[in-house]
């Protein structure tokens, strides 16, 4: 996604600038999101027009965090979570996305 616009400078005939930029993303990827408890989850953070370095901030939504980008599988045990991830770039720009997981009872 990139954000367009353009300039011109009424005191310049013909002087026409186009400036893009794109804007940043953060997206956290969940496989699964639902399924029966307790439920691993594989949790991945897609980043795009960020500078570098990154940190991260997980926060899984039962107590416990992570500063690993790409933090190990994390089981969730039964009820619904929201998992939120903060990022940080070099700049000190911070996005945040969040997920929700649901590990639901066995039925039987």
């Amino acid at each position: 996604m990139a954000a367009c616009f353009a300039v011109s400078n009424a005191g310049y005939a013909g002087e026409h600038k186009t400036y893009s930029k794109k804007l940043p993303v953060l997206v956290i990827h969940a496989d699964p999101k639902i399924g029966e408890g307790p439920l691993k989850v594989r949790l991945e953070p897609e980043t795009k027009n960020l500078e570098e370095p990154l940190s991260f901030e997980w926060n899984f939504g039962d107590g416990n965090t992570s500063t690993q980008k790409k933090p190990l599988p994390h089981f969730f045990d039964y009820g619904k979570y929201i998992v939120i991830l903060k990022v940080t770039d070099g700049t000190g720009k911070t996005l945040s996305a969040s997920v929700t997981v649901f590990a639901d009872y066995p039925c039987g």
